[in-house]
This record gives C-alpha cells, structure tokens and sequence, in this order.
C-alpha cells in the first residue's frame, strides 16, 4: 500500500516535470534568423540604407575609397516557411550610407546585379562577392547598427 502510494507520487512528479518541460521548449514567437528572435517581424528596428534586411543579422561594412563604401547583409526570408540552405541563402550589397554616383555599375556582374528598384545589388554568391571586396577594402567591420560605422 506504502509502495503503491509512492509510485503514485513519483509518477504525478514525472508527468509535471514533463510537462514543465514541453510548456519551456514550445516556441513562443515567429523564428527568425540570429540567436535572439524578436516578438514579432515589425519589432525588429529596419534600417533605411539597408533594405529587406533579415532581423537580428549583423552587416558588414566594406570602405573601399572615399566615395564608396557597402553594406554586405542578409536578406529577409519570405514567408514563414523559408528555410534555405547555405547555398540557397540570398545575400544584398548595398551603397553606404546612401546611393553615390555609378553604384550600379561599380561591382562587376560576376559577383552581383543591380536592383534599382530595391536600391541594392543582388550577390550572385557569397564568396565572390566577399573576396572581391576584402582585396580592395580599406577599411572592414562588423556590427548589427549600421550606424556604427559613419565616419569610417
């Protein structure tokens, strides 16, 4: 009878922490690319100089003269079920901090093509377009406000 009860007690024990543990892991917010999502996609703070940027995702910021400089970022997904691959990922160099004379032709059409529309180039790949600019940057940093890196 003793027994009976206590296994009772222990197996009520193990149904909550059970279910504590189902309640913790249930995602409660839209998942989104970087280590902390936000409550929702309109949370995430947008960034005028870099559109379709994907929330919590770093840019890199390339200064390669005087008059131009770029912004190397992630595009956002589309729709909730977007999950790419590496290979898949689509990637944006766009002018810093806004638009210079001859943007859309100052990256050669082997690394990206440009959307004038959207005011970016469209990287063809990640690589090319990350060791064409490291071999003529002067100056490359990283950071998640692309305000850190005025006056660069």
């Amino acid at each position: 009878m003793r027994g009976d009860r206590i296994y009772s007690n222990w197996l009520s024990m193990v149904d909550a922490k059970r279910q504590a543990l189902a309640d913790a892991a249930a995602p409660a917010a839209p998942l989104f690319y970087g280590p902390s999502s936000p409550d929702s996609a309109d949370a995430s703070r947008r960034h005028a100089c870099a559109p379709g940027h994907a929330p919590n995702i770093n840019f890199t910021f390339y200064r390669l003269n005087q008059q131009e400089a770029w912004l190397l970022y992630l595009l956002e997904r589309v729709g909730p079920n977007d999950w790419r691959t590496a290979q898949q990922k689509f990637y944006a160099l766009a002018p810093y901090p806004a638009p210079f004379e001859g943007w859309t032709e100052a990256v050669p059409r082997a690394v990206g093509v440009p959307d004038e529309a959207l005011g970016f180039i469209r990287l063809a790949g990640f690589l090319d377009a990350v060791t064409y600019l490291s071999r003529r940057a002067r100056v490359t940093r990283s950071h998640r406000d692309p305000s850190a890196f005025q006056g660069l």
